[in-house]
């Protein structure tokens, strides 16, 4: 997509890269895929709430609305579950950049915690 590689080219420390209308994970960095325990092949394309407990959907939902329509960069922090189930609490400075009219979400994590 040619989108993505506009914001890598642009942002070279993205780590994740969310297609805001569908909530498709688009990109994902070595360094998030090496934390969570996943392939790309296993998270490329799908739901960024696939990887989120329950319980916290909603909140993030309410998140990615206050990002994209803010003007600034926002800090964010949410809970993604290892491919073992396990939680980790993760820190990011979060961001949109449009293309051809498209929102899309860009994280730079700032930390990750197991919990």
């Amino acid at each position: 997509m040619d989108a993505v590689k506009k914001i890598l080219r642009d942002n070279p420390d993205v780590d994740v890269i969310i297609d805001m209308y569908t909530t498709e994970e688009l990109y994902v960095s070595d360094r998030i895929l090496n934390i969570l325990g996943y392939s790309l092949d296993e998270v490329k394309g799908r739901s960024f709430f696939d990887g989120s407990p329950p319980e916290e959907i909603e909140t993030q939902r309410k998140l990615f609305y206050d990002i994209v329509t803010s003007e600034k960069p926002k800090i964010v922090e949410g809970t993604r579950y290892t491919k073992s189930r396990k939680k980790v609490r993760i820190k990011a400075n979060a961001f949109v950049k449009y293309y051809n009219n498209t929102p899309y979400g860009i994280l730079k994590i700032i930390s990750c915690k197991q919990t």
